[in-house]
């Protein structure tokens, strides 16, 4: 669901470059268009897999319970404030599942609207925690010609990412009015952290790849 999505993100951007041009066969963004569509719909659609990862969650957690996170890690490193981000996200999709199944309990099911805000969290969750790991932070990234924008993509990357989680955990928390508050208690940690200067770093990001004249990773 997510290479999908994002998929259709980057290729609709680049059609947007060309221009006019991006709808021609002359130029590569029209094949890439095209053929990024049926990513979202063909092993089932992304709206009937954001219920399959959160009904296997529910089962999960029924056969053998969820675990929550340890305790946040101590921000160090380059990608230290952004990996106790992560571990808050982690914290916030496990307490939206418990506060929608004790409402909903097995009705949860066919509440869809709330099992996608959950999905999502579960998607940003995996997404910055792949990204980070990706970007080179253990692999002596201060040596690599890429490593300042590797880090900057990860840290724009969790700060918008925060901002969604942030905004689903809110829809789910004010839809189940009657739930045990696990989401807000999971909320106020995940709203103290601060994130980037996403302009400024996505700008940095930006002169990397015209400086490779490629993507630059």
């Amino acid at each position: 669901m997510f290479t999908s999505e994002a998929l259709a993100y980057v290729v609709d951007e680049s059609l947007q470059v060309f221009g006019g041009n991006g709808y021609s066969r002359e130029f590569p963004a029209e094949r890439a268009y095209r053929d990024a569509r049926i990513t979202r719909i063909l092993r089932g659609t992304n709206e009937i897999n954001r219920m399959i990862v959160t009904t296997r969650l529910l089962k999960a957690a029924a056969a053998s319970g969820l675990d929550a996170p340890g305790v946040s890690p101590v921000p160090t490193g380059p990608l230290g404030a952004e990996r106790v981000a992560i571990d808050r996200i982690k914290h916030l999709a496990l307490a939206m599942l418990h506060d929608a199944k004790l409402q909903h309990g097995e009705a949860l099911r066919e509440e869809q609207e709330i099992l996608g805000y959950i999905a999502d969290v579960v998607i940003e969750a995996y997404a910055t925690e792949s990204a980070a790991a990706r970007s080179g932070e253990a692999r002596g990234c201060a040596r690599r010609r890429v490593c300042g924008a590797a880090l900057d993509s990860v840290r724009v990357y969790v700060s918008d990412a925060v901002d969604r989680v942030a905004h689903a955990g809110k829809a789910v928390m004010r839809a189940l009015p009657a739930s045990g508050g696990q989401i807000r208690t999971a909320l106020i940690p995940l709203l103290e952290f601060v994130g980037v200067d996403t302009v400024g770093a996505r700008r940095r990001i930006a002169a990397a790849v015209v400086a490779a004249a490629r993507h630059p990773y």
